[in-house]
């Protein structure tokens, strides 16, 4: 690894640290001392890896096989585990656009399995989100290609809007 590549990315883990710690911090009351936000490691992938047997499952990524050239060749990358005590409930991904005013979610998938933060995945996610976008200098946040009408139809009714020509949502930071 270069010394460039590896500058960025410690410089962007840091920004990533702290929007986790953001994210925490503005966690409701209830959820303080249950979620944890963190970043991918191996017992995630690990734990994700179990996901792939699912037949709820509904997006095709290969989070064990894709991780690593995904994290290398996106040094400025947004990523996120999200934790219940000690259950990994979701894992996302995305990158800044070129110019960096744009913080686009690429993959965001929730355990296909019950699990105490089922219906809480996304607005979490988001707020990790929005907390590296102010990180990086973003004002606007996308979630790319929704894997289908009735996900896509949820972003919308959490207050993102949908662009047909690039098939994602999108939603400014307030």
């Amino acid at each position: 690894m270069k010394a460039t590549h590896r500058s960025a990315e410690e410089k962007y883990e840091s920004y990533r640290e702290k929007a986790r710690i953001s994210a925490t911090e503005a966690l409701p009351v209830e959820l303080k001392n249950q979620v944890r936000f963190d970043k991918i490691d191996f017992k995630a992938l690990v734990q994700a890896k179990a996901w792939e047997s699912s037949p709820h499952r509904q997006l095709d990524w290969d989070w064990t096989g894709e991780y690593d050239l995904y994290s290398f060749t996106n040094p400025k990358r947004f990523e996120l585990s999200i934790w219940h005590r000690h259950e990994l409930c979701a894992l996302s991904m995305g990158r800044p656009t070129w110019n960096g005013s744009r913080l686009r979610l690429d993959s965001i998938e929730a355990a296909p399995n019950n699990h105490p933060l089922r219906s809480k995945v996304l607005p979490l996610t988001v707020l990790a989100l929005e907390e590296y976008a102010e990180q990086i200098g973003a004002h606007e946040i996308r979630i790319m290609e929704p894997v289908n009408e009735q996900v896509r139809a949820y972003y919308v009714s959490m207050g993102f809007t949908y662009n047909p020509h690039g098939n994602y949502c999108w939603r400014n930071i307030t």
